[in-house]
């Protein structure tokens, strides 16, 4: 903590991806809010097709993307799977990414296979099968607690699936651009996760222009567009340095 104020006082500009973060820098650091900006990560839309996914509403399948620990918050998803079939709703949830809390899995595990649920553990994927599973999906599903972009979200939008996330900061920051392209809730509570998911599923016309809204707020966090942001910043950097 200590590195990171001297650090962060002494830069001539700060770049971090979110107003959220920002405020915490500006806030918890002390840092002048005049040498920070907000600037997201941004997504390659040429490596990322541009394409609504196919929907299969007869047996739909929920992907998760993130490490295995508990901020990440997967417990909660899986409750919320869990009431969607008590609801009468037949589907498949996928979670991918590395364990990054062994216990923290165990529970997941347990709490699913005790309960015969429908959940598959699929581990680290490779970027095309990644793709591949974006395009395949039915829903994308992002419970976390904590998170300074959640970059997952975008390319999951850019792959024109409907979104459920979390309310926290920063991943409303990254919605922002174009307000209800994704479906936030309290994270903390399987019911309203699995009513939002339900939502999506119940409704073809909402599915589609969640679907449409998603490939248009994509386009805002072009690598291009970002990068554009990042030259004018730096420059403006350079330009206060040299004063």
């Amino acid at each position: 903590m200590a590195v990171e104020k001297v650090a962060l006082s002494i830069a001539d500009g700060v770049i971090v991806p979110t107003e959220s973060v920002l405020e915490k820098v500006t806030g918890s650091f002390g840092v002048n809010p005049n040498k920070v900006v907000a600037i997201p990560a941004g997504i390659d839309l040429k490596d990322q097709p541009m394409r609504p996914v196919q929907v299969k509403f007869a047996f739909p399948r929920i992907l998760c993307v993130g490490r295995i620990q508990k901020r990440k918050n997967q417990l909660v998803l899986v409750k919320a799977i869990e009431k969607l079939r008590a609801d009468g709703f037949n589907l498949a949830l996928d979670l991918v990414g590395p364990i990054e809390e062994k216990a923290y899995f165990s529970s997941v595990q347990l709490y699913w296979t005790s309960r015969k649920l429908n959940v598959n553990y699929m581990g680290e994927v490779s970027s095309n099968t990644l793709d591949h599973l974006y395009s395949t999906s039915t829903l994308f599903a992002f419970p976390s607690l904590q998170e300074t972009q959640g970059l997952v979200v975008l390319e999951a939008m850019a792959h024109g699936l409907p979104v459920v996330a979390s309310n926290i900061g920063p991943v409303s920051d990254i919605i922002a651009p174009l307000p209800g392209a994704a479906i936030l809730v309290t994270p903390d509570d399987p019911t309203l996760v699995a009513n939002a998911l339900e939502q999506l599923l119940s409704s073809q016309s909402l599915y589609n222009r969640m679907s449409e809204d998603a490939l248009k707020l994509a386009l805002f966090y072009d690598w291009k567009r970002i990068a554009a942001m990042y030259v004018d910043s730096l420059q403006r950097f350079l330009e206060r340095h040299d004063k």
